[in-house]
């Protein structure tokens, strides 16, 4: 049977992710709506997008948690087993020579930039550093792997199952793929709205590197832990932040 974490560790870590979600409504949300016509004020459009992301979070934290362990993907301070400290430290080595790899990513994708995407960096507002780290590298990271990437891998578990495999590497390689192409593309929405328009070549160009990376921090959450994605995430956006990517 699966251990059934405590659920203040749950409430703990949908407050973490809530630091990004909040984050992004402070800072980033208003300058993407900014000259658009809205159909309702514009507080109101971040409380409402606030308390959808929060859903979700909420969502992704119960299916991480409640899901996750019966196919190998964990958080160690959520979903602890014995000697939670020194699968701790393995998961924060692991997450920096992620983040590592994650800063060669975001260097090698502004080498390959199309033209509209450089427009866009050139004339959209800047995303501070704080909203960097906490949302995209917290808050995505339990969206998309602790959430996203454990109900893949155990719905496709079940349905391997079903015809005779029994093995869970294949259910949770697919979940890795499948969850990096989400991360990928639910970053077009926001490329659109800082007015690219979604071409070939851009949708490509976004789906492939941020995909890239994706498969990294899946890789990072399959064999370490939820807190290896996330140091990755977050080193990979400081360091191309100091680097200037």
């Amino acid at each position: 049977m699966n251990e059934r974490p405590p659920f203040p560790n749950l409430v703990g870590l949908w407050l973490v992710g809530m630091l990004g979600v909040v984050a992004l409504a402070l800072t980033t949300i208003p300058s993407m709506l900014e000259g658009q016509e809205l159909p309702l004020p514009l507080p109101v459009l971040v409380a409402i997008s606030t308390a959808q992301s929060g859903l979700f979070l909420a969502i992704a934290v119960a299916a991480g948690s409640y899901l996750g362990p019966s196919v190998g993907l964990r958080s160690v301070l959520v979903t602890p087993k014995p000697q939670s400290s020194f699968r701790l430290g393995k998961s924060l080595l692991a997450g920096l020579f992620g983040g590592l790899l994650g800063i060669l990513i975001l260097l090698g994708a502004g080498s390959f930039a199309p033209t509209e995407i450089q427009s866009v960096q050139d004339n959209a507002p800047q995303i501070p550093l704080v909203t960097r780290l906490l949302y995209g590298g917290i808050t995505e990271e339990i969206l998309i792997r602790f959430g996203l990437m454990s109900l893949i891998a155990r719905a496709s578990w079940r349905v391997l199952k079903g015809v005779g495999i029994h093995a869970l590497a294949p259910s949770v390689v697919a979940a890795i793929v499948i969850s990096a192409f989400a991360f990928g593309a639910a970053h077009l929405p926001a490329i659109s709205a800082f007015g690219a328009d979604l071409t070939g070549s851009v949708v490509s160009y976004v789906l492939l590197w941020n995909s890239l990376f994706g498969v990294v921090a899946g890789v990072l959450f399959w064999k370490f832990s939820l807190e290896a994605a996330i140091v990755a995430h977050v080193v990979a956006h400081a360091g191309a932040y100091v680097l200037g990517a």
